[in-house]
């Protein structure tokens, strides 16, 4: 009786040892799936906005500050439409939220109408040219591409 009663209590004690071990496993197994899940998911991201962004950059680039002043208020409006449909396909889905505040902010300051009749103000011109270089820093940010300078 006793050589049976010690043989379950092993056997018992066994089972248990097996089942922690089992479930530690399992639970490994899991976070080491959703883990490469992640990293393939941040793969096929970065790939996307390396398509995508270089066209935000070409379009912001005629936004450079120009000499003596003075942005023409109709290449404004081009810029500020090629953006609106830039961002409207698959931008929604890849962008991050840092860059998304900041294309908000590009285009707050590209709505506001001249100041001056047909002509914008200084302020007006700085606020542009800061929401333009805030706004292609964190596109940079998303891709990984920033430089000490920026």
């Amino acid at each position: 009786m006793t050589a049976a009663l010690i043989t379950a209590i092993t056997s018992l004690l066994i089972s248990f040892l097996t089942l922690f071990q089992s479930l530690k496993t399992q639970r490994l197994q899991k976070l080491q799936f959703d883990k490469t899940q992640k990293r393939a998911l941040t793969t096929k991201l970065y790939e996307l906005r390396l398509i995508h962004y270089p066209k935000a950059f070409e379009i912001t680039e005629c936004l450079r500050m120009p000499k003596g002043g003075g942005y023409d208020p109709s290449m404004i409006l081009n810029v500020k439409d090629e953006l609106n449909l830039w961002k409207s396909g698959m931008i929604n889905m890849i962008i991050s939220y840092d860059a998304l505040l900041a294309f908000r902010e590009l285009r707050k300051a590209l709505n506001k109408q001249p100041g001056n009749g047909n002509i914008y103000t200084q302020e007006q011109e700085s606020n542009i040219w800061k929401a333009r270089a805030h706004f292609r820093k964190c596109l940079r940010i998303d891709l990984g591409l920033l430089h000490e300078g920026d």
